[in-house]
Formats: C-alpha cells, sequence, structure tokens
C-alpha cells in the first residue's frame, strides 16, 4: 500500500484506490482518537511525538490518499455538437458531530454494507408511531473537515464537472466515469459513524448507519475512467 503522487496525469488502467476499511483498521490501530480523559494539550502532545507513524506497508500517517466512488451514468450527459461532457455528483452528505463536538462535519460514505433487516416500530420525524421495517448497515466513510471550502453555495453539497472529449470516446467512457476524493488525514483522524434515516409517510422503513469516519481534508476531485485509467479533470475547492 503506497500514497497516491497528486501529480499525475494518468492513473495505471483499474485502478482501485485505498480502500476505506482498511485504512480505518490501521488509524484504530495508532490510537489516533482523542480519549475523553485526555486534555487537547496532551492529545496533541501525543500525537507529535508519534513522529508520522505507518499505516500500513510503505504508507504514513500525512500521506496523500485517494477514494474511489462512482458516478452515476443518469448524472451524465454528452453534448454531441460540442464534443462536451458534462455532469454532476455529490460529494458530501449527512452531517456528523465532530469528536471534540464543536462543529458538523458532511461526511460521504464509500462503503456500504447491508448487516441486517428485521421488523419494528419506530417514530417518524413528527413523532407519530408507525410499523417499519428496519435495515441496519455498516459503513465506513470520509469526513470532510474542509466542506466549506468546496461548497459552491450555502445549500448545495454537489460539484460539476466539464471536458471535452471525442464522441467515440466519450460512448465507452460515460458509464465508466469515477470519482477520486484525494486528500489526507487530519485529527481527529477517525471517528464514529452514525446516522439515522427515519420513516416518512412515503416510505414505512427506518435505515441505520453505523461504522467509521476518517476525518479528511479533501484537496483535489479526479474525474476518471475506471477501466484506462484516463483522467479527464482534476477539481480544486
Amino acid at each position: 500500500m503506497t500514497a497516491l503522487d497528486d501529480k499525475l496525469d494518468a492513473l495505471h488502467p483499474s485502478y482501485t484506490g485505498h480502500l476505506c476499511a482498511e485504512i480505518a483498521a490501521d488509524v484504530k490501530k495508532l490510537r489516533l482518537s482523542k480519549d475523553e480523559f485526555e486534555s487537547s494539550s496532551d492529545y496533541q502532545s501525543r500525537i507529535a511525538q508519534m513522529n508520522n507513524p505507518v499505516l500500513h506497508g510503505q504508507l504514513r500517517l500525512s500521506d496523500t490518499l485517494a477514494f474511489v466512488h462512482h458516478i452515476r451514468p443518469s448524472d451524465v450527459n454528452y453534448d454531441a455538437d460540442k464534443s462536451q461532457m458534462t455532469g454532476s455528483f455529490l460529494f458530501a452528505g449527512d452531517q456528523q458531530l465532530s469528536s471534540d463536538k464543536t462543529q458538523l462535519l458532511r461526511s460521504k460514505i464509500l462503503e456500504e454494507t447491508n448487516t441486517g433487516i428485521s421488523k419494528g416500530q419506530a417514530r417518524t420525524e413528527s413523532g407519530i408511531s408507525v410499523h417499519v421495517t428496519r435495515y441496519a448497515y455498516r459503513v465506513c466513510a470520509l469526513n470532510i473537515a474542509n466542506t466549506r471550502s468546496w461548497q459552491r453555495n450555502k445549500h448545495d453539497y454537489r460539484d460539476k464537472f466539464s471536458f471535452n472529449i471525442p464522441a467515440d470516446e466519450a460512448r465507452l467512457a460515460k458509464g465508466r466515469l469515477k470519482t477520486l476524493f484525494v486528500g489526507r488525514l487530519v485529527p481527529q483522524f477517525i471517528q464514529n459513524y452514525d446516522g439515522v434515516i427515519s420513516p416518512t409517510v412515503g416510505s414505512m422503513s427506518e435505515s441505520t448507519y453505523t461504522g467509521s469516519a476518517l476525518v479528511f481534508q479533501l484537496e483535489q476531485i479526479w474525474i476518471y475512467n475506471q477501466v484506462t485509467g484516463r483522467i479527464y479533470q482534476k477539481i480544486m475547492p
């Protein structure tokens, strides 16, 4: 496991990036999260004394990481007259409270596994008790520490891309586009992920999401072809 070179002009064909759950497991082994009985100054001192520890193989804590996420083909359009591919993607979603409980971070779920389905009762957001189907998911996510620097407007957590590409290549590339979230881990490095989607009148189900979230400074988002490795665009905050 090695760091990503963020100056690359192309990726290796079928590049898969780093795996969120694997990085989270390595981070947990290093005890990088702040203990509730540990003062902020003691925590900062302890982390400083660790001197950029190894996560896995040649990969160190301060190295550049890259996480792959899909782009839905329905969110991509091609203009044959302009030879231009355009699209959009959600770079952040639900809010997660920071470990020190001083701010809300926006999260991006990267890995999700259904761990169970059951029947029971739950309350809607308006407080009404209803019978629901409960879905439980185990997830690994990014909690994006610099969400605000990526927001184009106050309530929008989507970003757009646009690049020129010949029609023959675009025909093959449209269903192969991926986003690559490029950046570094920052304190608190890792948090517990907790999220619930409550039932509504239109959906008698409750979904619970638990797992790990890496605290991540998002520096670039690459749009690339998952098969050829060609990088079409690098988006900055």
